[in-house]
């Protein structure tokens, strides 16, 4: 088998590496790079996705907010509450997400799969 020298930085030694054990790493670290790539712009796209679901309706779902608790308690809501309330709905639909995605796999492994 060639070999082929390559220049350690941290020691002034050349250490010999087999062309075909070489190019094995260049070919893993291809795959690694490119599954980092659709990964990123995967999840980028799902995150923006999400956003825009949940940015969508905001108006509605504050004018709702300020509607019934005007009809339930007779007063209206400052801007800065409506603004923490619907905070509060954001980070539950994120949180909701995240326990969901969590328990998803457990919960199917504990009571099966189920076909429709």
């Amino acid at each position: 088998d060639r070999l082929i020298s390559v220049n350690d930085r941290s020691n002034s030694d050349r250490l010999k590496i087999p062309i075909a054990q070489m190019l094995k790493k260049l070919q893993q670290t291809k795959w690694l790079l490119l599954t980092m790539f659709a990964a990123s712009i995967g999840g980028t796209f799902q995150y923006g996705f999400n956003l825009t679901i949940i940015n969508a309706p905001t108006i509605f779902i504050q004018n709702f907010i300020n509607e019934t608790w005007t009809e339930r308690y007779g007063t209206q809501l400052e801007s800065w509450v409506i603004t923490l309330i619907w905070s509060f709905i954001v980070i539950a639909y994120s949180v909701g997400g995240l326990i969901g995605s969590l328990i998803a796999g457990p919960m199917a492994i504990q009571f099966g799969r189920y076909e429709l």
